[in-house]
């Protein structure tokens, strides 16, 4: 759906600012003699091309917090200022009123309309939807911590559900206060095997004196191989 409304934001914003600078009869690139909707359709497409470079819809910005928001921004930025280097290279000369309509006007129609399906996400999150499943590294006590933490919060999109925690052994339990009981995988030097062999998204460390520098890294490098978030 944010594909869907971030398409048809796109459109209408472009099809308006051509609207709004050239009226009804439309111009043309007087260099190239390009008419400008071969123009809109160039910037509809880098402007969409950008959204998804940078992200702006992945599930674990998406509902909560200014990423998600900071992401649609530098990719607004990103396309109208590459369109503009562009044109000024194969000597364009797009009107500067038609990209200044199109840049302030999309961003708000983005803002406004992915405010509006945070609601609805959030919504959803309560309702134990659209949830990404963490596996929570460390001490019992920062494991338990954190688990509460994100229950009180749902529309953050992450729910804790397993652990690797110190001395800990497959099959064991964590009683966490008001959440219920947390499935222990193991001890916190075997993530590895707990998320090769279970549906987990995140991992995440509440605590990495167990790990050290080259610990990290080596389990980043693991973990982006099997598509899994730090």
């Amino acid at each position: 759906w944010l594909r869907c409304s971030d398409a048809i934001v796109v459109v209408l914003t472009v099809v308006i600012a051509q609207r709004l600078r050239f009226g009804e009869r439309g111009s043309r690139l007087d260099y190239w003699d390009v008419d400008y909707t071969v123009v809109s359709v160039g910037v509809i497409v880098v402007w969409l091309a950008m959204l998804a470079i940078a992200q702006s819809r992945s599930p674990h910005v998406i509902g909560a917090g200014p990423e998600e928001y900071r992401r649609v921004w530098a990719a607004t930025l990103s396309a109208f200022g590459g369109i503009a280097i562009f044109s000024m290279l194969l000597r364009l000369d797009i009107a500067r009123g038609y990209l200044a309509i199109a840049l302030p006007l999309g961003l708000i129609a983005l803002f406004v309309t992915r405010w509006m399906w945070r609601g609805r996400i959030a919504k959803r999150r309560a309702q134990g939807e659209f949830l990404i499943s963490v596996l929570a590294v460390g001490e019992t006590r920062s494991v338990q911590s954190l688990a509460q933490e994100l229950a009180r919060h749902p529309a953050y999109g992450f729910r804790v559900a397993g652990a690797c925690v110190s001395g800990g052994a497959a099959g064991d339990t964590v009683n966490v206060p008001g959440v219920g009981l947390l499935a222990v995988y193991g001890d916190t030097t075997e993530i590895g095997d707990a998320i090769m062999g279970s549906p987990f998204d995140t991992v995440a460390l509440t605590s990495t004196a167990h790990l050290g520098a080259d610990g990290i890294r080596n389990l980043s490098w693991t973990l982006d191989k099997l598509d899994v978030a730090l």
